[in-house]
């Protein structure tokens, strides 16, 4: 306890040091009142004008430490949240400039409002306020990024929430013109480890999807009171990195079983690992967070267990190996591995066949492997038009036509003796019953409606 009240003593020192002598100090226009926070290179100060405007003043001063790049860095940082003013869920900026080796940017004042960051602290936010939050930050990135900025530091520390429960992006001082070159030509990585992409932690070029990924990672940890990796004990940045880049996000129903599956398949679809996967722009991650809230069927879906082993399959084994030759080597294990599943199951339908004494039979496993009898044809016929019909009833939002369609379809693939479909249908309902709310019932009931 004397510990933490020395350390606090100590700070508020260091504060009052570098603090105090700008206190009452004019820049610009601008007369400093209170010191508001310091980041890594900047400090922010509450400022009036004469006219009584109060404004938030980011302040940062050239000197040996300071070198040009940054100064150009907060330059490009006014120059971005000048263009995007307009929006209401990006900070407002009034005025940019600099006086002698001081340069400023003159933004709004969100007094009584506190970080992203800071409200998470008191845990995981309700569904609602989450997927608010998130469809208002979609709309802000999809505003930027229709005018070719980049944020490229997206995290809850650069949301701030007003006193009407607001989000506002702030902070774009790593912001990237689309089609630009990275700022740093020596290759050195930019942003906020935990929320970064996996094609950022390994210095290539970023984009719109970038973006998108950081938000995913937010929404993940707004719904969940988590974030999908972070430093471990023991473990270094790069290690972090290295998980960002290799591992798989846990479900974030593992932390908060109420999530429904629409919206965990939003998430995840928003963090795939690789940008072609991911939502292409913030507009299209919009589109799907509106369509959840009005409770209509969205474009995502969850990753099957296959996908999912493939993905990671792929990451893994792709060490030294293109992308082509691995997806090469996962097509000819899988192809592979069903023969021999499907020998397996031959051979045993043969044993049960010679047990019973059904000649004819054998003589068709034998001699046709695979093959369907007459019937056979028909019903997979019938099975296929089941499935076409209950898919085509889900995506319309035709729930109890749907699962009409996949009970049918489960007393097919019953009587074709076809396992792995009867196990796919029966996964399908239990898909269906927890998106629409339906009271379960058993196939023949849902039949006879």
């Amino acid at each position: 306890m004397e510990e933490d009240l020395e350390k606090t003593k100590f700070d508020a020192e260091i504060k009052d040091r570098k603090t105090l002598p700008l206190i009452g100090r004019s820049i610009g226009k601008y007369r400093i009142t209170d010191f508001l926070g310091r980041g890594a290179m900047a400090s922010v100060y509450k400022a009036e004008e004469s006219d009584g405007t109060i404004v938030a003043l980011k302040l940062i001063e050239e000197s040996p430490l300071i070198g040009r790049s940054i100064i150009e860095r907060f330059e490009r940082e006014a120059e971005a949240t000048k263009i995007l003013r307009k929006h209401p869920n990006i900070i407002t900026v009034y005025d940019t400039g600099h006086e002698g080796i001081v340069h400023y940017i003159a933004m709004e004042c969100v007094e009584n409002g506190r970080t992203l960051a800071e409200k998470l602290e008191d845990g995981r936010l309700s569904e609602g306020e989450a997927v608010d939050i998130a469809v208002q930050l979609a709309k802000a990135l999809d505003y930027a990024h229709e005018h070719g900025i980049v944020h490229r530091d997206i995290k809850p520390g650069n949301v701030m929430i007003n006193e009407f429960g607001t989000p506002l992006l702030t902070d774009f001082g790593l912001v990237k013109p689309e089609g630009k070159d990275r700022m740093t030509a020596t290759g050195a990585i930019l942003g906020t480890p935990i929320y970064m992409p996996p094609e950022q932690t390994r210095g290539e070029k970023v984009d719109m999807r970038s973006d998108i990924y950081s938000l995913g990672i937010i929404l993940y940890e707004m719904l969940t009171g988590h974030v999908p990796f972070e430093v471990g004990e023991g473990e270094t940045v790069q290690d972090l990195m290295n998980r960002i880049r290799a591992q798989e996000p846990a479900s974030p129903k593992k932390h908060n079983r109420k999530i429904s599956v629409r919206l965990e398949a939003i998430v995840l679809k928003a963090i795939e690992k690789s940008p072609s996967l991911r939502y292409q722009s913030a507009g299209k991650l919009l589109d799907d967070l509106v369509r959840y809230t009005k409770g209509e069927p969205v474009s995502a879906r969850k990753p099957s267990i296959t996908e999912y082993f493939e993905r990671s399959f792929r990451r893994h084994l792709g060490i030294g190996l293109s992308v082509t030759s691995s997806i090469i080597l996962v097509l000819v294990i899988s192809l592979w591995w069903k023969r021999q599943v499907s020998i397996q199951k031959n051979q045993a339908l043969i044993t049960e066949v010679q047990k019973k004494g059904l000649s004819r039979e054998l003589h068709r496993l034998k001699e046709g492997g695979t093959g369907k009898a007459p019937e056979d044809s028909a019903l997979l016929n019938e099975a296929r038009s089941y499935q076409k019909a209950g898919l085509k009833a889900y995506k319309e939002g035709k729930y109890e036509e749907a699962l009409k369609n996949y009970s049918r379809l489960l007393g097919v693939s019953k009587r074709l003796g076809d396992e792995q479909l009867y196990s796919q249908t029966f996964l399908d309902m239990e898909k269906i019953y927890e998106e629409s709310g339906l009271v379960k019932k058993r196939p023949e009931e849902v039949m006879s409606k």
